[in-house]
């Protein structure tokens, strides 16, 4: 509908239902077997968002994707509603500060954050093969190759350190 496409809205899920297709009522015929079990999201207020969350990229989702009202909140474009978690939007941050050139790779599977220990579900790729995660308890992850084994760091000064070293 809009060119080039954005997030225009949104609304707080109030609650979530499993049900049976045939209990849901649309004006086309369904396509899935009547009985196949489907989840239904009940809405509140749709509201405008302000600015919207453009597509100034061309990045496009390849599954459908969750987001954190934190993401909601600060994303001012499509990518960087990747970023969920508070510690993923400092690491944004300072890496944008260090003046590092980096993609969001969203790799780690869809799955239910665990509320009690938040962790990141995307990768952030910088020069040279070097990758970073936040991996919630346990700190940061980071790659030095890709394929090779993450090494963790719990302390994120250490981290920037490390970061403005493989940088330089």
């Amino acid at each position: 509908i809009r060119r080039p496409g954005a997030v225009t809205h949104y609304a707080r899920v109030e609650s979530i239902d499993i049900v049976k297709r045939k209990e849901i009522l649309t004006p086309w015929r369904p396509k899935r077997n009547l009985d196949e079990l489907q989840v239904t999201f009940k809405l509140g207020e749709v509201i405008e968002k302000k600015p919207p969350i453009i597509n100034s990229s061309g990045y496009s989702f390849t599954q459908h994707r969750w987001t954190s009202r934190l993401g909601l909140e600060r994303a001012r474009n499509l990518e960087e509603l990747l970023l969920e978690t508070e510690p993923e939007w400092k690491l944004f941050e300072d890496l944008r500060a260090l003046g590092a050139k980096f993609t969001l790779d969203p790799s780690e599977p869809v799955r239910l954050l665990d509320k009690d220990n938040p962790y990141g579900r995307v990768w952030f790729r910088l020069k040279d093969g070097l990758s970073i995660r936040y991996a919630g308890a346990s700190g940061y992850a980071i790659k030095k190759i890709p394929g090779s084994k993450p090494q963790y760091f719990v302390d994120y000064n250490k981290l920037l350190t490390e970061i403005e070293k493989q940088l330089r």
